[in-house]
This record gives structure tokens, C-alpha cells and sequence, in this order.
């Protein structure tokens, strides 16, 4: 099973140090579970610079009989999530959400590197051959039309680490 430490020490060499191919598409943060936590790796946030967020894996998470949520993440997993990414070399200069919620999201002092941000942006412009950006094509969410090989190439080529799921 992969620990957080060893889940922020790839997402974060994912995020700052992994080269993409020209073709790559990045459809979605990087999702890697550690244990009771599921961590996820943005590559652009609003303002531009990598986003790490540390949160409850779904078997974790339950509603309770008043419907909120019956397991939420402690002031102290919060502070231990901030040392565990400060420790692989990154600084953090905003975070959300956190303690009482199911997630906490750290904003990095740091962009990711640029052939993964082309990827993404590659993403969010949208299909070439179809013409869509949201969704990025059309042929994705309809099983009946034939399958997209920009899409399809695109999200294979994206390179990603490989996760002990054990």
C-alpha cells in the first residue's frame, strides 16, 4: 500500500518534474489513495500554480443520520498533511478548506512544469477534430458515436506514476 508520504513524493515529481509528450492530455488531477486518505495532484489552479489536495478516501467518508458527514479530517491530520508536503520541497502559500471537511487543498509556491501544463490546457481547449471543449469532445460521452483518437491517444500518452494498489 502506498503511504501519503510516498503519494505527495510522486505527485509532487509528477507535478514539477515529469516531462509530458507533445500529444499528452491531462483530463484530471493525478489521484493517488494512501491508506484512509486520497490525495490528488492539479496541475493549474485559478491563480496558475500546482494544487495538492489531501482528503478522505471514499471508504472513509459516510453520511450520518442528520445527513452530514460521519468522519471528518482533524486540525491534526490537516497540520501533518502541510509537513508531509513541506518535507518533499515544496512551499505551500494558500490552502482551503481543511480541518471539518472531508478535504484540505494546499496551493503550492510552485507551477507545474510546462509540458504537463500544455497537457492540461490541451485538455480544456477541446477536441481539434470535433469541435467541443466541454466536454473536451463529444464522442467521449456518447458510446454510440465512434471512439475519439485525439481524446483517446491524448489521456494514454499522458505519462503518470505507477501506484502500489496493494
Amino acid at each position: 500500500m502506498t503511504t501519503v508520504e510516498e503519494a505527495v513524493g510522486m505527485g509532487v515529481t509528477w507535478l514539477l518534474r515529469t516531462e509530458q509528450p507533445d500529444n499528452a492530455l491531462c483530463p484530471k488531477p493525478l489521484s493517488i489513495e494512501a491508506g484512509d486518505y486520497r490525495l490528488a495532484f492539479t496541475p493549474v489552479s485559478v491563480r496558475a500554480a500546482a494544487v495538492v489536495t489531501f482528503g478522505l478516501s471514499a471508504n472513509q467518508i459516510s453520511f450520518g443520520a442528520g445527513g452530514g458527514f460521519n468522519r471528518l479530517l482533524t486540525d491534526k491530520e490537516v497540520e501533518a498533511a502541510r509537513n508531509v508536503i513541506a518535507s518533499a520541497g515544496v512551499a505551500i502559500v494558500d490552502e482551503w478548506n481543511g480541518a471539518q471537511g472531508t478535504s484540505a487543498s494546499f496551493e503550492l509556491n510552485h507551477r507545474a512544469n510546462d509540458t504537463l501544463r500544455a497537457a492540461w490546457a490541451r485538455y480544456l481547449v477541446g477536441c481539434p477534430e470535433h469541435g467541443h471543449s466541454d466536454p473536451p469532445c463529444w464522442h467521449v460521452l456518447h458510446p454510440d458515436l465512434p471512439p475519439c483518437p485525439w481524446h483517446d491517444m491524448g489521456v494514454t500518452a499522458l505519462v503518470v506514476p505507477e501506484v502500489d494498489d496493494e
